[in-house]
């Protein structure tokens, strides 16, 4: 029995109680069992649940992780000493990347340090380094790793460099061993990192191994001497430990190792005859303090690099490791595998949403108004990354066993998007903001106390929230859910006491806010102590804020901890409130900026821009063992002309043909085991699609001269967007066609609004109106369409947009859920008003009269059969659009 049980077993001898968790039950079962079934026995009477590593990952927690040279089922055997030498150094780049996008961000406006990245930190680890005398294979292998740095800081021949530049001109078709090599190293670097040493232009790989050695090792900038790694042994009265530095930097160490026999390690490498790739110091040195007790303290950054044996992760906490290379990964050890992985996926996470991954709470920023931009998704995607990379291809092969198998993890693979950049008019135009406008932030003090008026945060404290919310990020389905649970929720408004407002500590709150708006970079907006007390006070509470809470459960004060837990509300509110606030001025400042511009010229000239990046990302589809089969078909199963409705359990890729990117992909509510980037259809968005197709084929002849166009819009923070009601609205799709000289650009959002509260004032809804029937509400808050429209003065363009109700609503549903229907209000007229508003209903209601149809379009067709109804929607849709 090993001591931990034994200290297990006398806690509860005498009635005590332990709770216990761990990552490892399943191992620790599957190890031990063997040999004692009592062991076994225990574990089932005693687990209480299953979460293992699994299900941690799964939910969006820890990090996500990369294993440089695993692909499908052949593993890179690394027999080629070329091929090996630029293996590790692809490994390192991919580290030294992680550096600079962090070191980037902290020098410029810090906008990711809202999650917590710290910086990174690359350890070798394995179950042993040194072993015994006779261990010539381990001994082997950590030198192995040793000479790697050894000969990659020296750069003899200028070899590193070489493989820095091969590296850097990686594309997709380059024809190494076995096409892995851009899929590890090439497809993962980042447009900060090409742009940052273009490899069309010499001398990038140069400056590229230049800011690596100064950057990874401490290297002085102004040094071009060649230079050597020095090993120097250091013991202190407890611990023992080897430091690495560079020789023309003294007390400048950049790594670090830890084993159990340091002193015999370095006398392995002082006698290798071999050893042209270090120096080690001939004495121990005694020390106070050790380098590894630093690693976690703001003065412990300077160590980039780990090297040790299984001993120094039993317990550790370390949420800097960003890459692993595995060293003497032996059979049989699931349960130190795990450990080991363990160390590395930590993640902080962003500070609202602690320890969740940035792509499952990406939706959540944006309808905050803290969407990040691509380049920084890229960025922050990259370093909540776990590269692992093994000095031994055995060693990759047994861990991935272990994770992917053992853990049941999901794997990942690329599926290539055909875009149509040649096909698209040159005509076709889309709304920007027009390049060269300076930036916001720096536009000066923002004072505006007018624009402060019609802010108003909505805090929602109901326990059903964390359950109504879906894991999956940009999961409609998950929307939906949400919303049904919130509509049926029995909730209630409350505020802070004023007894409560008199303690707070406004000081302290005026500078937390103001910390929060200069992380966000919002260094142009006044904030004041009174300004705060005026948004919090009693007066204030039903124009500026609303705290929603369960029926029957308003907090109430009980002690000095209710306080801190309300300022931490008043908080939250207030950090909400001055997020709605910039962006709102914001949309005011860029509105005189926004303009046509050609759709084909903007992706032809800018590249690197949001628009060209949302045209030509591929896919990445990640699977579990119940979708290998479904995942293979996305490859090819793509050619079906018309698309059958689609299942809550179905997985399907379809090209449409009016769509500039293919394919599409559906994946219904019902399947748990996959998950795609960028986000997969949902429902509605698929059969809107498949409606549309089908409309266009019934109605060939009149759309015989005229090719409608679609583009499926990026998700909140990066497409293309109108500005509504202060903030920025990314429509789902974007449809254009010709028609008799003139361009009808239509924005169309299938969305659900059982928990609209402002009903047919939503900004939304109301965005569809001509200027003269916006809402009093709104009026000097938004422009219409058609206000839009007439400002940016094209007589030859014409714009509209509608909202579609998806099928699990439809028109009565609404009716009854929002209250419409009196005695002196018929269905009829209803029905008129959701007309008149571009609400669509993709669910027919046979209570409602068709509309006309001046333009005898069809809406069925022989031997084509659409299970959930007619076309009608989509014929009222372009008979509106056309009659404007």
């Amino acid at each position: 029995m090993s001591v931990w049980l034994q200290y297990r077993k006398q806690l509860v001898e005498d009635g005590g109680f332990t709770f216990e968790y761990s990552a490892t039950f399943g191992q620790a079962v599957k190890m031990e069992a063997e040999a004692n079934n009592d062991t076994l026995n225990a574990y089932c009477k005693s687990i209480y649940f299953d979460y293992s590593y699994k299900y941690f990952y799964h939910d969006g927690y820890g990090k996500d992780f990369r294993m440089l040279g695993y692909a499908e089922n052949n593993l890179r055997t690394l027999t080629d000493d070329d091929e090996a030498r630029r293996y590790y150094t692809g490994s390192l780049l991919l580290y030294f990347q992680q550096h600079k996008l962090l070191a980037d961000d902290r020098r410029g406006q810090n906008r990711l340090c809202d999650f917590s990245l710290a910086t990174p930190l690359m350890i070798v680890v394995g179950r042993t380094v040194t072993g015994g005398i006779s261990d010539s294979r381990e001994n082997t292998d950590v030198q192995k790793a040793l000479r790697f740095f050894g000969k990659f800081i020296r750069n003899a021949n200028n070899q590193s460099v070489a493989d820095l530049e091969y590296l850097l001109r990686l594309t997709e078709h380059s024809k190494d061993k076995d096409g892995q090599f851009y899929r590890c190293f090439g497809a993962p670097l980042t447009n900060i990192m090409r742009r940052s040493y273009p490899a069309s232009v010499a001398g990038s790989a140069e400056r590229l191994f230049d800011d690596m050695m100064v950057t990874l090792f401490h290297k002085k900038p102004d040094d071009r001497s060649q230079q050597m790694m020095t090993l120097m042994h250091r013991t202190g009265s407890d611990w023992d430990e080897i430091q690495i530095e560079l020789q023309s930097c003294e007390n400048a160490p950049f790594g670090l190792i830890r084993v159990g026999k340091c002193s015999e390690l370095c006398k392995i490498i002082r006698e290798d005859t071999q050893n042209d790739y270090c120096q080690v110091r001939p004495e121990s040195i005694l020390m106070q303090d050790s380098l590894f007790s630093k690693l976690n303290k703001p003065d412990g950054d300077s160590i980039t690099l780990l090297m040790g044996a299984k001993m120094f992760t039993m317990g550790w906490n370390c949420h800097r490791v960003s890459s692993i290379g595995l060293i003497n990964v032996g059979k049989g050890e699931g349960a130190e595998i795990i450990q080991l992985f363990g160390r590395g996926i930590r993640l902080k996470g962003h500070k609202e949403w602690r320890m969740k991954r940035m792509r499952f709470v990406g939706n959540e920023l944006a309808a905050l108004g803290l969407g990040l931009s691509e380049e920084e998704e890229q960025a922050v995607t990259e370093l909540e990354m776990l590269n692992i990379y093994a000095f031994n291809a055995d060693y990759m092969m047994k861990f991935r066993k272990i994770i992917q198998e053992g853990e049941g993890l999901f794997q990942k693979k690329s599926l290539k998007v055909k875009t149509k950049l040649d096909e698209i008019p040159k005509e076709l135009l889309v709304i920007m903001t027009k390049p060269g406008v300076p930036e916001f932030n720096r536009s000066g003090k923002l004072e505006d106390k007018n624009s402060r008026d019609h802010i108003h945060i909505r805090l929602d404290l109901r326990s059903s929230l964390s359950l109504a919310k879906g894991l999956r990020d940009g999961d409609m389905a998950s929307d939906q859910i949400h919303e049904e649970k919130l509509a049926t929720a029995t909730s209630e408004d409350w505020k802070f006491p004023e007894e409560a407002l008199a303690f707070f500590d406004y000081k302290l709150l005026l500078s937390e806010v103001r910390d929060y708006c200069n992380a966000k970079g919002f260094f142009n907006l006044s904030i004041t102590e009174d300004d705060i007390c005026v948004i919090l006070s009693e007066q204030s509470k039903d124009k500026h804020y609303k705290i929603v809470v369960d029926q029957g459960k308003a907090p109430v004060f009980q002690n000095i901890g209710d306080l801190f837990t309300w300022q931490k509300w008043a908080l939250d509110i207030l950090m909400k409130y001055y997020v709605k606030l910039y962006n709102s001025l914001k949309c005011d400042w860029e509105e005189p900026y926004r303009e046509y511009r050609p759709l084909r010229e903007e992706c032809e000239q800018n590249p690197q821009g949001e628009i060209a990046a949302m045209m030509t990302r591929d896919y990445e589809v990640f699977y579990g063992s119940t979708c290998e089969e479904e995942a293979e078909g996305l490859k090819t199963n793509r050619d079906s002309l018309y698309w059958a409705q689609q299942k809550s359990g179905d997985i399907v890729a379809r090209d449409f043909l009016h769509h500039f990117i293919n394919p599409l992909i559906f994946i219904g509510d019902e399947v748990k085991d996959m998950n795609v980037i960028p986000t997969a259809l949902n429902e509605g968005e698929w059969n809107f699609l498949h409606d549309l197709e089908l409309f266009l084929e019934t109605n060939h002849k009149f759309f015989k001269n005229i090719n409608v166009h679609i583009l499926r819009n990026l998700s909140r923070g990066n497409g293309l967007y109108l500005h509504v009601d202060g903030n920025r609205f990314y429509p789902d799709f974007i449809m254009w066609f010709r028609y008799e000289g003139k361009q009808y650009i239509t924005f169309i959002d299938p969305h659900g609004l059982v928990n609209e509260e402002k009903q047919f004032n939503s900004p939304k809804i109301q965005l569809a109106l001509p200027e003269e029937e916006l809402d009093e509400s709104l009026k000097n808050k938004m422009r219409t369409i058609k206000q839009l429209e007439k400002d940016l003065q094209r007589h030859d363009v014409v714009l509209n947009s509608f909202i579609l109700s998806p099928l699990k609503t439809n028109m009565s549903d609404l009716i009854c859920r929002w209250q419409l229907q009196t005695s002196s209000v018929t269905k009829d007229d209803i029905a008129r008003k959701f007309s008149h508003y571009h609400i669509l209903f993709m669910k027919p209601d046979v209570s409602v009269p068709k509309n006309d149809n001046p333009f005898q379009f069809k809406t069925t067709k022989e031997g084509l059969f659409n299970q959930h109804g007619d076309l009608n929607y989509i014929a009222e849709l372009f008979t509106k659009v056309l009659s404007k």
